[in-house]
């Protein structure tokens, strides 16, 4: 006959045995937590401490930001203990490189803060404000922003003893296509001892760019803020133009800027030195806003366009700035290209971080083997 389990063990003893299997079964549950942490990717919310310096490099006053391996950062969200990379890294003794990350026109160092906050435990990371923005100021002389300028004042940097190398460096917009004019002029330097690689964020290659814009309609109507900018300077109205403005003229993401008190926060000057990177490298017909005989002001035919070093180009594949048909023509100037789409804009940088990152882990752990 069965009786009920307090007849047969009493209740004090059935209440020991509750509590017991409880206390079971939540362990069970803690360690199968642990253990799928160990596969499972989880999103990086990593509170890091950036150290910020003013380093005088040549006619520059440069605003430098800098974090990741080797840097004291502040309490952080557990991801996982190391990862694939790092591990793998550690075990075969290579050097850690150092990501250089550099900002499109009209953006700062802050428009990467998403994607260093995600590569924080993986690499040394730079990120400078450039010539004309933000707290980077030019001294003496001003010089042109053309990206011959960018080219030089990148070079500077990565030659500074601020830098460890290796460095790979990474470009958003014309940042990356500076990149691709320091690949076509100073190729001695790219090796796995100095500059391992580039990564570039939808830029096209320049010359790709030129052969694009000059008949295709859709590359043109995405291409009109640069017609309405010289159509503005011509005016004099440039200095009507406010924030809210430029974030539209730019196709910025107003609403992830805004929370980092961006352009808002900018004097008015800035924001017309800024400015400059469009005027001192674009050439177009100011009369009739044709881009029919488009032109780059640092363009020289006579050099060697191909870019040698290997490249990852992160491409939006919802891009209003730059057409699917400059990505396209962009890959007959590489010799070792490789291309990673992804759902999103111009503004890849705050709709895809995560994404951004892993693809920048792949390319660089494919780069030390």
């Amino acid at each position: 006959m069965a009786y009920p389990l307090k007849q047969q063990f009493g209740s004090d003893a059935v209440s020991k045995i509750i509590i017991f299997v409880t206390v079971a079964l939540v362990g069970l549950i803690l360690v199968a937590i642990l253990l799928l942490s160990s596969f499972i990717t989880i999103p990086n919310r990593q509170i890091y401490e950036s150290q910020f310096q003013f380093v005088d490099i040549k006619d520059l006053t440069t605003h430098v930001g800098s974090t990741g391996v080797g840097k004291t950062r502040s309490a952080s969200y557990s991801t996982t203990t190391q990862s694939r990379m790092n591990l793998e890294r550690s075990r075969r003794g290579y050097t850690t490189p150092t990501l250089v990350l550099l900002h499109d026109v009209m953006q700062g160092w802050s428009s990467y803060s998403h994607i260093i906050s995600q590569l924080v435990d993986d690499f040394s990371l730079v990120y400078p404000d450039l010539r004309g923005h933000n707290y980077t100021v030019a001294v003496g002389k001003k010089k042109s922003s053309s990206l011959e300028t960018i080219r030089d004042d990148i070079i500077d940097l990565i030659q500074f003893k601020l830098l460890q190398q290796p460095v790979i460096l990474v470009g958003h917009g014309l940042s990356g296509v500076a990149l691709y004019v320091l690949a076509r002029d100073k190729p001695e330097l790219f090796n796995k001892a100095e500059i391992m690689g580039i990564i570039t964020i939808n830029a096209p290659h320049y010359q790709a760019y030129k052969t694009v814009v000059r008949s295709s309609a859709d590359q043109q109507a995405k291409s009109a803020y640069i017609s309405e900018l010289f159509a503005m300077r011509k005016t004099e109205t440039l200095a009507s133009l406010s924030p809210d403005d430029l974030f539209k003229m730019f196709k910025i993401n107003t609403t992830a800027v805004r929370t980092q008190d961006f352009i808002n926060s900018w004097s008015q000057q800035s924001r017309l030195n800024a400015l400059d990177w469009i005027f001192d490298n674009y050439k177009i017909k100011e009369e009739t806003s044709s881009f029919e005989s488009f032109e780059w002001t640092f363009e020289n035919s006579s050099r060697n366009l191909t870019v040698t070093t290997p490249t990852l180009m992160i491409w939006g594949n919802q891009n209003q700035v730059y057409s699917k048909e400059t990505l396209e023509a962009s890959m007959d100037y590489f010799s070792d290209l490789r291309i990673k789409e992804l759902r999103g804009s111009y503004n890849l940088l705050f709709e895809e971080p995560t994404q951004i990152a892993q693809a920048i882990r792949e390319f660089v752990f494919k780069l030390l083997h």
